[in-house]
Order: structure tokens, then C-alpha cells, then sequence
């Protein structure tokens, strides 16, 4: 069990350099259900790589590996114009704007014309061979490493300690700062309230939260936005992908803080920003 801090020296500096929009084939053998119903099988899968709003990577699939007789049109549809919405639509079945269509897009996005993609949502499920993954596809360019350390990591909000210990490990993900897992006996429990916010990661699983506040009641979610008050929200990753050995429970303190926290990591200290929420 471990709990997790964000560790970088200027929170209020750091940004993320979004990168541009890329395809690529993949080697991977992707399929899609509806329940029990296969939507979609290929081996000649594209990678879609894009980020920002509505944008996470995922897979584009050729018009010959999906099932487009179970398809109709939306009657409503958004996002990009160079993309329609379709449902799934069969028996007794109906998946709203679950199917979108790639039609004459733009540069560097051109190998996806007449192609499929599908919604990440709890209605469908996506399959890379037998493993199920949720949320997006993973991006091959994103490493995420556990590294067991020796670092003293030190915990304050409003002058008290939250926690503290010598046996940290840190997690390094390709662009994002490091966060720091801590055993969950260096943390004091007794400052966490459960909550029934759930969150889920194509990396390291699905996490459920606690919170930590001082100064008020903690909020019903347990999730501290900008202004709410000295939260330090916490989860617990209850399911795990099998390339992550462990359980962790998982501590956010940067987003949303109050300026009276503090994180200390050897002898580096830093205040958490306040503003919007990042999800480790």
C-alpha cells in the first residue's frame, strides 16, 4: 500500500509541451465488444496519437475489420468535421455516438480516411490481443518507470505533518513530473475520508480517493478544485494492470492545495501550485 506526492521544485512554472498529432500502424491485434458482441477486429490497426480537449490517443481501424452493419448514423454529432458520429446499434442494443468515422482529414492525419474509431467510455470495451485496456490507448513514445529510493520525503499542510518517510519509490513518466509513492504506515490515516470518486489510468489501473482537509469538511467527491480549501486528495489503485506489481495508495497534494502545504524531498522544498487538477 503507498500513498503518492508530486515532487518538482516550480509547480507554478511547470507546463506540458503538447506534441503535435501523429498516426502510425500498430502491431497490435485490436478488437472492440459491444457486451458480448465483437464491433471490431483488426491486425492493421492505426495509432492515433492527438491530445487536447476530446483528444486521447486511440486506435483507427479499417472499414473491412468492423462490423459497420451494426452502425447507424447519429442524429447528433460534434467535435471535428472531418469526423462522424454513428451508433451502435443492434437487437434490443442502442450505444449513442459510440462509433466515429474518419472522412477526408487533414494533414498529418490523412491514413485515417475511411477508417473507425470507437468511444473509451464504460459501454464499450477495447481489447490490445487479451488484455482489456480502458480509458485510451497507451502512447508507445510514454514510459512510466517505479523506481524503489532512499529519499526523505516529508509531507506539511497547515504546519502539520501528513507524512513522512525514508523509503519512497518514484514513479518517472515521460513528460510529467515525478510523483512519490510512500508506504501507507509513513502516512497518518487518520487524516483521510474516504469518498466514492473513482478515477481510472491506461498505465496503472483504476484508483479510488480519500481526502485530507484541516480547515473544513472534506468535500463530498474528494476531489479539492481550485479554491476549495486545504484538501490534499489521495487514491488507492484497487486494480492494477499486470506490468504493475503492487497496490498503491495514492496521495495528489499539488493541484488544488492550499499555499500553507508544503512537500519536502531531501533537501528540496516547494509549495504546490493552485489550479487545475492533474491526474497521476
Amino acid at each position: 500500500m503507498w500513498v503518492l506526492f508530486v515532487g518538482v521544485s516550480d509547480l507554478a512554472t511547470w507546463t506540458i509541451d503538447v506534441p503535435p498529432p501523429r498516426v502510425e500502424p500498430s502491431p497490435r491485434w485490436i478488437r472492440v465488444r459491444a457486451g458480448d458482441t465483437e464491433v471490431a477486429n483488426s491486425r492493421r490497426a492505426l495509432l492515433l496519437v492527438w491530445y487536447g480537449p476530446g483528444m486521447l490517443p486511440t486506435y483507427c481501424l479499417p472499414a473491412d475489420d468492423v462490423r459497420t452493419d451494426l452502425l447507424r448514423p447519429s442524429r447528433t454529432s460534434g467535435g471535428h468535421e472531418f469526423v462522424s458520429d454513428y451508433d451502435v446499434s443492434f437487437g434490443d442494443l442502442l450505444v449513442p455516438r459510440a462509433a466515429q468515422l474518419f472522412h477526408d482529414p487533414p494533414a498529418p492525419l490523412q491514413a485515417l480516411d475511411g477508417h473507425w474509431s470507437f468511444t473509451w467510455d464504460d459501454r464499450l470495451s477495447w481489447f490490445e490481443e487479451a488484455l482489456e485496456v480502458h480509458v485510451h490507448a497507451r502512447d508507445p513514445s510514454k514510459r512510466v518507470d517505479v523506481v524503489p529510493s532512499e529519499r526523505h520525503v516529508r509531507v506539511e499542510l497547515d504546519g502539520q505533518l501528513v507524512a513522512e518517510s525514508h523509503r519512497p519509490h518514484a514513479l518517472f513518466e515521460t513528460t510529467l513530473p515525478t510523483r512519490w509513492y510512500l508506504p501507507l504506515e509513513d502516512v497518518r490515516q487518520e487524516v483521510l475520508v474516504s469518498s466514492t470518486t473513482v478515477s481510472r489510468c491506461p498505465y496503472k489501473g483504476t484508483a479510488s480517493y480519500w481526502s485530507a482537509d484541516r480547515r473544513r469538511p472534506p468535500p463530498r467527491r474528494g476531489l479539492d478544485l481550485p479554491g476549495a480549501g486545504a484538501g490534499v486528495p489521495a487514491h488507492c489503485r484497487t486494480r492494477l494492470l499486470p506490468q504493475r506489481e503492487g497496490r498503491f495508495d495514492h496521495r495528489r497534494c499539488p493541484p488544488g492545495a492550499a499555499p500553507d502545504s508544503l512537500v519536502q524531498v531531501s533537501d528540496s522544498a516547494f509549495r504546490p501550485r493552485i489550479g487545475g487538477l492533474f491526474f497521476p
